[in-house]
């Protein structure tokens, strides 16, 4: 009973009462100098410490945006969380604790801690804005106008906290799969198809359904494939001879394929992108599309490679 009001009065600490403690001594500009008394640990146990602290930190930096991720950052973050598991109101932990970040620091916590505290705030932005957890971002990402758009906006986003939005994405794709898969389509046995090469090539993400964190159910293989149709304009013969070759964009979100694809057209125009390099090599729709343009004479003579390479094995088959 004692642990569940112990924690109980941490979070309305955390929720209200810190907000305003904060703000009174952000206000004042607190300038002392940074504590310096230590309490001496042992060299082995400080290790474990100072691990266990860098854990919780990092745990943190993935669980919502801030700024900054550089050392600056990462300070507003350990001051925040020894904020947030302080027991009860101690203005003269905070002082010390305030005391050990400058101006901007004490901006950029002022804003995180108000942020965390109204995440049902309306959104007025689809920018990343300091606080914004893994949910706020994902609704913003859902309003983003188009493929330009969220290929800046993903840039934004450290990969480490870009990994959880990008799994509420593939939620999403999921129920899309399994809503699709309900339904009677003209296409079913070259859909069908493509799962069966999806199994052959890779057998234990079929086997898994999953491959690393990306879900691959059948239904899922099988409404990506509808969606690359869809992205590259192709019939089922040809699309199934593109998987046949390499199922790689069937484990990739379709939306990625996409914007991909469209920067590969946008370079070289449709025909050149899909005789040059994606029909000779599927593997290079995984390519960052905002990398494209820069690499784009890469991307063709490695795709010229593969098949060429590709060739030559089916030579030696016969």
């Amino acid at each position: 009973m004692a642990v569940g009001v112990r924690a109980s009065a941490r979070r309305l600490f955390a929720a209200g009462l810190l907000v305003a403690l904060l703000s009174a001594l952000f206000l004042e500009g607190l300038r002392a100098p940074a504590f310096a008394g230590q309490v001496a640990v042992h060299p082995r146990r400080q290790c474990h410490i100072r691990r266990a602290d860098e854990i919780a930190e990092e745990n943190e930096l993935n669980s919502v945006w801030i700024q900054d991720v550089s050392p600056t950052g990462r300070q507003v973050i350990r001051v925040y969380r020894a904020l947030v598991e302080m027991e009860e109101k101690d203005e003269a932990k905070v002082t010390e604790l305030m005391a050990t970040l400058d101006p901007e620091q004490k901006v950029m916590l002022k804003g995180l801690i108000e942020a965390k505290d109204n995440q049902d705030r309306p959104i007025t932005s689809t920018d990343p804005e300091g606080g914004d957890t893994h949910e706020r971002l994902y609704a913003k990402y859902m309003m983003l106008e188009d493929d330009d758009a969220a290929v800046k906006w993903r840039l934004k986003l450290d990969p480490t906290l870009l990994q959880p939005v990008q799994g509420l994405i593939e939620k999403g794709q999921m129920k899309l799969a399994d809503a699709e898969d309900e339904l009677d389509r003209d296409d079913d046995a070259a859909v069908e198809d493509s799962w069966k090469a999806f199994q052959a090539q890779f057998p234990k993400a079929a086997e898994r359904e999953l491959y690393m964190t990306t879900p691959c159910r059948r239904v899922d293989v099988r409404w990506r494939f509808r969606r690359l149709k869809e992205t590259l304009g192709l019939d089922d013969s040809t699309a199934l001879q593109l998987v046949n070759r390499d199922c790689t964009p069937l484990f990739v979100d379709p939306d990625f394929i996409r914007r991909t694809f469209k920067a590969m057209v946008k370079c070289i125009g449709r025909e050149e992108a899909l005789s040059d390099i994606v029909l000779k090599h599927p593997g290079s729709l995984v390519s960052q599309p905002q990398n494209v343009e820069s690499k784009i004479n890469e991307i063709k003579t490695g795709a010229a490679v593969i098949d060429m390479f590709a060739g030559v094995g089916k030579m030696f088959q016969r």
